[in-house]
């Protein structure tokens, strides 16, 4: 008896602990997280949620033929399949969705976790270039990824900066100072004659 207790407890804590799926989309694509484990119409109520500091915030629910939205932060309904519906994802979007199934009497209640990755949005720069008409522009758009320069590179390049700056500075008293010299010596030169 003792090792069917056991076994059921396995399971129990089996079920209570499965990992979340893991998605992650591009910024400003649409997206359909899935909600596994709907046979048919074998539901009584599909309902959508986010976790928001630790609190389960409603997004959707289906009963029946009925659908409610909740006061959620963005505009999101229902796809194919039951899945929720994200249209142009941002990194706002990032966290943990939990589809919630009630089921039929007699069936059994899943609540199956998604963790949503979204990473930085990045905008493109485009060119304009000069053609035979004017202000055509490239408005081709390819994802575009940033690499930042090490610390090093940085730091070279400010110091070089600064010793252009010291030069020309220089330079300018140099000249200015010449031309004082040259000024003064015609003055002189003036009053002499």
């Amino acid at each position: 008896m003792s090792k069917i207790v056991l076994f059921i407890e396995l399971l129990l804590v089996h079920s209570a602990t499965q990992s979340p799926i893991e998605i992650q989309e591009d910024c400003n694509e649409d997206v359909s997280l899935p909600c596994p484990g709907i046979n048919g119409t074998n539901f009584r109520a599909v309902t959508w949620y986010k976790f928001i500091n630790q609190k389960q915030v409603g997004i959707v629910r289906k009963s029946g033929s009925r659908i409610q939205h909740f006061n959620f932060s963005r505009t999101a309904r229902f796809g194919q399949d039951h899945s929720l519906f994200l249209p142009s994802l941002t990194p706002g979007d990032s966290g943990t969705y939990e589809c919630g199934i009630g089921a039929n009497v007699g069936g059994k209640n899943l609540n199956t976790k998604i963790l949503l990755t979204v990473p930085d949005c990045v905008t493109q720069a485009y060119l304009t270039t000069v053609a035979d008409k004017l202000n055509i522009t490239d408005t081709s758009s390819c994802p575009m990824r940033v690499e930042e320069l090490p610390v090093m590179w940085s730091i070279i390049g400010f110091l070089l900066i600064g010793l252009a700056k010291i030069v020309l500075s220089l330079i300018t008293i140099g000249v200015v100072r010449a031309i004082r010299i040259k000024s003064s010596r015609q003055q002189q030169q003036r009053w002499r004659s």
